[in-house]
């Protein structure tokens, strides 16, 4: 079986892929059956090579010109609109995926373990899509797979159809519930693997992940991902999903045969040991939450705790489409003018 995966990452001129990527880079390189493409219009003179992983370099431009032919309209020119876009990467590089059995997308804020081992058997028994997330999604190289975004969601407009979704600024996660809806209302079953990966929680200053217990700390060593827990739990991953998380490296920026990562750091030639947990490196969000904290202080009104999920729900808001007028994003106008008030 052939499979290929598309990682995006366009960003401003000059740009730089994250401060991590060499080591998702490392895990990818592991996973010696999946071919990883990467297109990009940063610089990759400076990045090792690895057989698997593949760079398309093209400009921003050249990505949404490419687009723009295939879908009939201008598409949003933003960087962070890329993720919304991969849904048509199965067209868009449909040169590049002839002779794969699937192509897929993928995220640069994860790491992997042995993926294989895990999508096997799904593989092997030709299930259609695998993975609700496009942090890490299977699709079946069929025309009809293919082409299904095109296809109108039954009962729904903006933003889970394409052409409304694509013409705004806003991210609305077409790729994720608009072909997730999609899928349902054509019948194609998805394969669920969440209860194989770890997905870290963007919301808590430890490694929380959804509908698993525990603050977790990682461990990657070979090709292997391997998960442990404050209640002395242990187990292997397929991959961890540090959401919207800036890791910083501690050790260097070629990452070595082991690895850890933490809240929120990578340590470069590292083993776990005992002296190593989740609580050893809680990450404290202090300057984000000071920069609302003072403001509040005088009225006592939340905690620190509560004001950074005020924050990071209004982060949220703006990405959805709110335009502030109720929940979190009013809190944050609210803030703003009792600064205004203490500093008279």
């Amino acid at each position: 079986m052939k499979i290929a995966l598309f990682a995006p990452y366009f960003t401003k001129p000059r740009g730089k892929l994250p401060a991590w990527f060499e080591y998702w880079q490392k895990s990818a390189s592991c996973n010696g059956e999946i071919d990883f493409f990467v297109p990009t219009n940063v610089d990759i003179s400076q990045y090792k090579k690895y057989e698997n992983i593949h760079f398309i370099c093209m400009s921003a431009e050249e990505f949404w010109n490419k687009l723009d032919n295939i879908l009939g309209f201008k598409v949003y020119r933003g960087y962070y609109k890329t993720a919304e876009y991969r849904v048509f990467f199965g067209i868009l590089f449909k040169d590049i995926i002839r002779g794969y059995d699937y192509w897929g997308t993928s995220e640069f804020d994860v790491i992997y373990g042995d993926v294989m081992k895990y999508l096997r058997p799904y593989v092997e028994s030709g299930e259609e899509v695998i993975g609700k997330d496009s942090h890490l999604r299977l699709i079946k190289n069929t025309d009809r797979l293919r082409n299904l975004p095109f296809e109108d969601a039954k009962g729904f407009e903006h933003p889970l159809n394409y052409d409304t979704a694509f013409s705004t600024e806003y991210c609305w996660y077409f790729d994720e519930d608009g072909m997730n809806l999609r899928y349902q209302q054509a019948g194609v079953d998805v394969v669920r693997i969440d209860d194989d990966f770890a997905h870290i929680h963007e919301l808590f200053k430890y490694f929380l992940c959804v509908g698993k217990e525990g603050k977790w700390g990682f461990s990657w060593q070979n090709g292997k991902l391997m998960g442990y827990n404050d209640l002395n739990e242990t187990r292997e991953f397929l991959y961890a999903h540090f959401t919207k998380r800036s890791m910083t490296l501690r050790g260097g920026d070629l990452p070595g045969d082991t690895f850890c990562f933490v809240p929120n750091v990578m340590i470069n030639n590292c083993q776990r040991d005992d002296h190593i947990t989740p609580n050893s490196f809680a990450y404290t969000w202090k300057k984000r939450i000071n920069r609302y904290k003072k403001y509040f202080r005088k009225f006592r009104i939340l905690s620190a705790d509560e004001l950074l999920i005020l924050n990071e729900a209004a982060d949220r808001g703006k990405a959805a489409g709110s335009n502030g007028s109720s929940g979190p994003a009013r809190l944050r106008k609210i803030a703003y003018r009792l600064k205004r008030f203490t500093e008279k």
